[in-house]
């Protein structure tokens, strides 16, 4: 299913109830369906026959999403949960589609298989290696421009020999990467691991298992947690640790009572005011002027004692998330007045909003190169622009705008910068002063010093133009 220029698409399902004697009073009841793995907003329908439900996913993001299905009866009973995808377009990038596939069982992404999509997509997975049991499948999908779908995670049961009848043959283990995995065999059905981590940093680390029986199939992986604490002994105790994603603010969580080590199991943690790695492939909507992108975060750990000393950081393995970026907006005039503001660290966006008129020449002067600048209209389209870089290192932006309101967003500042000016003029009419008769706009007069002056002074005076030129005149 695509939805490529519209705020909803419409689903169809088309139910054929039988009309035995046996079953004649039985039939469909009503629909639950659910987006983006999010049961607990699931949405319940009648069914009557044909159901044709219109579903609104305004709010949704661009990108791949998916929807789940299932069917209740007349009798109480469910049927199976039915997945589908679908796409949601960027009317900027109307061609869009799906383009890759990833999945990976029992949550080894380590061992993830991925694959280019066709016009449809079916798995062939083998799972004859695996044991009998239950067993899970996680796959996501890529479009076009490499944005992840959400994760959709399902299960399924094998089925194989008698558990009595089978011996555990071979393990295989790994601690933090399974390119480091260690392989080894037993000849009594019994594993007894001795793991020297003498090598390891100090702090928080993963500790993977799985077995192979003598059938040649194997058991879901394992995954667990241990800590080697960098207190020398008889230094202190653990009585925190500290969590934060990416480069952004750390989270302290104390513990009820000090102890020399520390375990983690079924610890949940909120991923909440995330800094972005990049801001490369940001959106922007200008409707609620917000800001997003799609961006790899890592989660990084430490623990500390009551003296404040800590262990080593420890990153896990970056998993993928639409990260809010925060965008700071201020009002700009196109009165040519320099607006300073504190330059927006990294990860961070500054926002400069007109108020113009449809059809009108903009200049916009920037103190620094070092900076990214993108201009948006009313409707959060792109805007193309000409720019012209100055020995001062200022930089001059001009374009036409569409609409009666125009952004220009300003990241990627460089981490020296503490302030950045910007100013803006209409330009395109002579009857303007400080215009030339050719269009191009005056930024900036100095006197025969190179002082910067701000009003014309007698003697001469050079001025700085738009189009990169620069002027000598003469006032009286």
């Amino acid at each position: 299913m695509k939805n490529n220029r519209t705020k909803r698409f419409v689903l169809s399902l088309l139910l054929v109830v039988g009309v035995s004697a046996v079953w004649a009073q039985v039939r469909p009841a009503t629909l639950e369906y659910w987006l983006d793995a999010q049961y607990d907003q699931r949405q319940t329908v009648g069914i009557d026959g044909t159901l044709t439900r219109n579903i609104d996913v305004s709010g949704l993001r661009y990108g791949v999403h998916t929807i789940e299905m299932r069917v209740n009866d007349t009798k109480g009973r469910w049927g199976g949960t039915v997945l589908r995808y679908f796409l949601k377009t960027d009317p900027s990038f109307a061609d869009n589609q799906l383009t890759k596939y990833e999945y990976w069982i029992d949550g080894d992404r380590t061992k993830a298989k991925s694959g280019k999509l066709t016009d449809s997509f079916d798995l062939d997975i083998d799972v004859s290696t695996l044991c009998e049991g239950l067993h899970s499948l996680q796959v996501n999908l890529a479009d076009k421009r490499g944005r992840l779908s959400q994760t959709h995670l399902s299960y399924f049961l094998t089925f194989g020999e008698n558990p009595a009848d089978r011996k555990l043959a071979k393990y295989e283990y790994w601690i933090d990467d399974y390119a480091n995995v260690q392989t080894g065999a037993t000849s009594d059905g019994n594993i007894l691991l001795d793991i020297d981590v003498a090598a390891l940093g100090k702090g928080i680390h993963t500790l993977s298992y799985q077995v192979e029986y003598d059938t040649g199939k194997k058991s879901a992986p394992h995954l667990t947690y241990f800590l080697i604490p960098e207190l020398e002994e008889g230094a202190g105790v653990i009585s925190a640790y500290e969590y934060w994603f990416n480069k952004g603010s750390r989270t302290r969580v104390d513990l009820q009572s000090e102890s020399p080590s520390v375990v983690l199991n079924d610890v949940v943690i909120e991923v909440k005011d995330v800094m972005p790695n990049t801001l490369d492939g940001y959106r922007f909507v200008a409707a609620t002027e917000e800001v997003t992108v799609d961006d790899e975060v890592f989660f990084g750990m430490q623990v500390c004692n009551a003296d404040g000393r800590t262990s080593l950081a420890v990153l896990s393995d970056t998993f993928p998330m639409t990260v809010p970026v925060e965008l700071k907006m201020f009002a700009l005039d196109s009165d040519g007045v320099r607006k300073t503001v504190d330059a927006p660290k990294s990860g961070r966006m500054l926002g400069m909003k007109s108020e113009v008129s449809a059809g009108d020449s903009l200049t916009y002067v920037v103190s620094s190169q070092n900076v990214k600048v993108d201009f948006y209209d009313v409707f959060g389209n792109r805007l193309e622009s000409t720019a012209t870089v100055f020995d001062t290192d200022e930089v001059t932006y001009v374009l036409k705008v569409t609409s009666a309101c125009v952004y220009a967003l300003l990241y990627d500042v460089s981490e020296v910068m503490n302030t950045l000016s910007v100013s803006l003029l209409k330009g395109g009419t002579t009857s303007i002063d400080g215009v030339a008769s050719d269009g191009a706009i005056e930024l900036a007069r100095y006197n025969v010093n190179g002082q910067v002056i701000h009003t014309k002074q007698s003697g001469i005076n050079i001025i700085r133009m738009s189009d990169g030129t620069v002027r000598k005149v003469m006032v009286k």
